[in-house]
């Protein structure tokens, strides 16, 4: 269930089960706001389920008004999908950036009066937030998901410094002295993670796992691992 930036997450073997153990939660809820005085804007509120499986949702309520169950949903700017694949996340993420490269296009262009150096800037403060955005959860990605946010990047780059269609990418990041988007996100992700253990939230550090270790399940830890 969602409601703006607040979240309840459960988990169980048995559909049936998560529902029951999530409308007692909401119950508690219920009471807290109305203990507090606060109100809730139920039109907001979602329920979804991750899963691969194919089920027949049941019914969740909140001051006696349905929860619509969705196919994907948006928390903190991440969309999550139900199979968590992150694709619309990822089509969201392309759209807002080609949006936003076009409002910057008079200064980015390869007609633009200014010189590299500051061009890049602009990419590099107003534009590639734009892909990196929550990058230590996307280890779901997979790799063409990967590939076409690179995609993305290059194609900027190559807009930026006006460089002609035979010259490789790794020659551009080279002579522009960056890492790609991948190899920045693989920085970004691993920073996140190192510093999880210095949190003041119990519940965090003690979410820990061996990305090493052999899984059939993909974690967001994955996303360190090399991708060709």
């Amino acid at each position: 269930m969602y409601a703006d930036d607040t979240a309840i997450l459960t988990q169980s073997a048995s559909l049936s089960s998560a529902i029951q153990q999530l409308q007692e939660h909401i119950h508690a809820i219920e009471s807290w706001l109305i203990k507090w005085k606060i109100e809730l804007n139920i039109e907001k509120t979602e329920a979804i389920v991750f899963s691969k499986k194919i089920y027949i949702y049941g019914c969740l309520t909140i001051f006696d008004k349905r929860i619509p169950w969705v196919k994907h949903t948006k928390y903190l700017g991440v969309i999550l999908d139900r199979r968590l694949t992150f694709v619309p996340h990822i089509n969201h993420v392309i759209k807002k950036f080609r949006v936003s490269k076009q409002t910057l296009a008079p200064l980015i262009a390869r007609n633009s009066c200014l010189d590299i150096d500051h061009k890049l800037l602009i990419y590099t403060a107003a534009l590639r937030p734009i892909l990196t955005y929550a990058c230590p959860v996307l280890g779901y990605l997979s790799k063409t998901n990967l590939r076409r946010l690179q995609s993305v990047e290059n194609i900027t780059l190559r807009i930026i410094t006006g460089t002609k269609w035979y010259i490789r990418n790794t020659a551009i990041y080279k002579e522009l002295n960056i890492k790609c988007l991948i190899d920045t996100m693989k920085i970004i992700a691993e920073n996140f993670y190192a510093n999880l253990h210095a949190s003041q939230n119990p519940s965090i550090p003690s979410m820990h796992y061996d990305i090493n270790a052999p899984s059939n399940r993909k974690r967001p830890k994955a996303i360190l691992r090399n991708v060709p």
